[in-house]
Order: C-alpha cells, then structure tokens, then sequence
C-alpha cells in the first residue's frame, strides 16, 4: 500500500533541472554570444550523456536477445530488463534538459547568424564590453574624498553622518558602538 502511494508521488518528481531554470537561471541573461556559448556547454554534455545511454540501452536489449535465444534463463533477464528499465528511465529524464539546451542554442545561432574567425572575434568583444558595463554600473559609486564617514546614531539607530550639525543637536549620546 505504501509503495503505491510513494510511487504515486514519486511520478511528480523530475531530477533535472525545469525548463524556467535552464532558461533563467543556468543560461541567464547578458550578451546573447554568452548564452549562446553556455547553452552550447550544457548541450554538449548532454549529448555524450545521451550518446552513451543509448549504447548501454542498445548493449542491453542485445543481452537480452541473447539470453533468450540460449536458455530459458528466466531471473536473468528479468534482470536485465529491470536495468534496461532504469536505463530508459534515466535516459527520459535527460532527454528533457537535452532538447530544452538544443532548443535555446538553435533559437541563439539562428539570431547570431554564421559564426566566421571575424564574427566570433566581434562577438567575444561585443560580449566582454557589455559584461564590463553591467559590472561597472553595478558597482557601488565611490564616495568623494570630503564625504564624511558614515555611523550610527546611538539614540535613533539611524545611519548618517553623524556629525552633521542636525544629528549633533538632536543626538547628544554619539555613534552607537558596535
């Protein structure tokens, strides 16, 4: 009774990553030549991912096969099916992020166009350049020199300048310590 429940519950589990994740989060936003690089990285590792759970599907079902054909080896390929199950299992839930990585790098070349040595020369600049300028315009803006430090007030926990002259009257107790 448990096991149905448990495997009742266990049919709303994805191991992968979800779709809103890939696109957000692991391919993000920035300069598309970026994204595009990222989603080829992920597509890349997938696709020997995938590669080899193919061959180990195709290795077990000819085991199976095999095993068949020799003797009635009942428990051995029950076995063996219960690996090619998980294989095919574990293959689907690959397959997911796969296509969802193949589709944001097609989606990204066909708005990139060609990639020649000059364009991708072009692009890495392109790329560097927009990532300097986010980063600099993220950045805390420096204080000028003649700023004067910044501290607690003791009494009203507020952040000021303390020793400017409204805190001065207001606040005879000083900056708060630590």
């Amino acid at each position: 009774m448990i096991l149905a429940s448990v495997e009742k519950l266990l049919s709303d589990f994805r191991p992968e990553h979800s779709e809103f994740q890939m696109e957000n989060f692991i391919i993000g936003g920035g300069h598309p030549w970026g994204q595009y690089k990222q989603a080829l990285r992920e597509l890349s590792a997938r696709h020997h991912a995938m590669v080899e759970s193919g061959e180990q599907i195709k290795k077990l079902k000819d085991e199976i096969a095999r095993e068949r054909r020799r003797w009635f080896n009942g428990r051995s390929v029950i076995e063996i099916e219960k690996r090619l199950d998980n294989a095919k299992r574990e293959r689907k839930s690959k397959a997911r992020e796969y296509l969802t990585f193949y589709r944001i790098a097609r989606d990204l070349k066909r708005q990139l166009g060609e990639i020649s040595p000059q364009r991708r020369r072009e692009l890495e600049a392109d790329m560097w350049l927009d990532k300097a300028r986010r980063m600099a315009a993220s950045m805390p803006r420096a204080r000028s020199p003649t700023a004067r430090p910044r501290s607690t007030c003791a009494s009203t926990r507020s952040t000021s300048a303390w020793s400017s002259p409204i805190c001065a009257s207001t606040c005879t107790r000083g900056p708060a310590q630590g």
